[in-house]
């Protein structure tokens, strides 16, 4: 269940379609699993409350809201955690599934630009391609697969582009 609807990157990954958009949860749950969120408010759905909630989340700043908490700063995504969840659970990682973990990494990562990104990040992405993602098709869908409306602001922002007299943007 997710507030927003899925996002036109991420559209023809795995699993998209099974996506429940909506503000409030309108079904009855055995328990709530809330990724990459320090709270509940975060998540834009309402109706949370009363549910046994696991946390997973590896940001610094965390409420901590759950009733199981694994919040670690150190990991560089989320996405490396479940991939360490998965493991440990014994959970076969089937290309539909390393390929949307490896899409968690990638963009958590800034395209394993951030400074958080440690061999350990580049470990797991391999095991993800051997597992069946494709790097080249998923940069080419979420990367590079941009709508014409964000080039135009894009183009528009580098039109107004200036330096000072140190070059510096």
């Amino acid at each position: 269940v997710n507030a927003d609807p899925v996002p036109r990157m991420y559209e023809s990954l795995p699993g998209s379609d099974s996506m429940i958009v909506s503000d409030r949860i309108q079904s009855s749950y055995g328990a709530l699993i809330v990724l990459e969120c320090c709270n509940l408010e975060r998540t834009g759905v309402k109706g949370l409350g009363g549910f046994a909630t696991v946390n997973i989340d590896h940001h610094l700043k965390n409420d901590e809201f759950g009733d199981l908490n694994w919040v670690d700063p150190k990991a560089a995504a989320v996405g490396e955690m479940v991939f360490l969840l998965f493991g440990e659970l014994g959970v076969r990682i089937t290309p539909e599934i390393a390929t949307n973990l490896y899409v968690a990494l990638l963009t958590d990562t800034g395209s394993f630009h951030f400074s958080n990104t440690t061999a350990e990040t580049f470990r797991i992405a391999g095991e993800l391609v051997g597992a069946g993602a494709d790097p080249s098709e998923i940069a080419q869908t979420v990367l590079m697969n941009q709508p014409e409306s964000r080039l135009r602001l894009l183009c528009r922002v580098l039109n107004s582009l200036e330096f000072d007299l140190g070059r510096r943007v």
